[in-house]
């Protein structure tokens, strides 16, 4: 694991989960429509996709949750021990195969890494139908995002894109972008990509 923290490591000795909320409640119906019987939660946190899904006998046959932070793992561990919990790194899992779940989802996890070509890449090689990403406010009025709060802590969440420069390395890689919608949850800005693994026919 590279770029860890002191900050990271006593960011996730704490449970927070704030409950439902609309957009996860939104994520949530696309998953349950879409019948994915496997799922790996990328950036779980503490587990608060996993418990709200649980809680709305919704989970998936097969849910793990992957997490940056081993202190995040080891809460989730010890709070909800019946689920896999395993501690990767989304820029080049080494715990996953080649198609192996129906879906990843990336709840404002995507947003925080610093290499967001090689998370596309192995999303891409991890998944065998569809990745879901939620991001807070991903685009400035120029085109380009400067991610993400946690930079301040850890300069390896440092990273410039434009929506554009997001879209075609998506389809170049062999995604067909499904859905991208915005979405505000309080005064919090997000926005939604559902990607399916299938060549897009537009692509010039």
């Amino acid at each position: 694991m590279v770029g860890k923290t002191k900050y990271w490591e006593e960011h996730g000795k704490t449970l927070y989960h704030m409950g439902d909320n609309p957009v996860r409640s939104y994520l949530i119906e696309m998953i349950n429509s879409l019948k994915v019987k496997s799922l790996l939660d990328v950036g779980c946190g503490s587990g608060p996709m996993y418990e709200i899904m649980r809680d709305k006998n919704l989970l998936p046959e097969r849910y793990v949750g992957t997490e940056y932070s081993g202190a995040f793992v080891e809460v989730c561990q010890r709070v909800f021990p019946e689920a896999i919990w395993i501690e990767d790194d989304m820029r080049d899992f080494i715990n996953f195969v080649d198609d192996e779940f129906d879906m990843l989802l990336y709840l404002h996890s995507f947003c925080q890494t610093n290499k967001w070509m090689d998370t596309l890449d192995e999303a891409y090689r991890v998944t065998k139908k569809y990745v879901l990403i939620c991001m807070w406010r991903p685009f400035t009025d120029d085109g380009k995002t400067k991610t993400s709060h946690h930079a301040q802590h850890d300069d390896s969440y440092l990273t410039e894109y434009g929506e554009k420069e997001l879209e075609d390395y998506i389809k170049n890689i062999g995604f067909k972008i499904i859905t991208a919608d915005e979405m505000m949850n309080g005064k919090q800005y997000n926005f939604i990509y559902l990607l399916s693994k299938e060549k897009d026919d537009k692509k010039e």
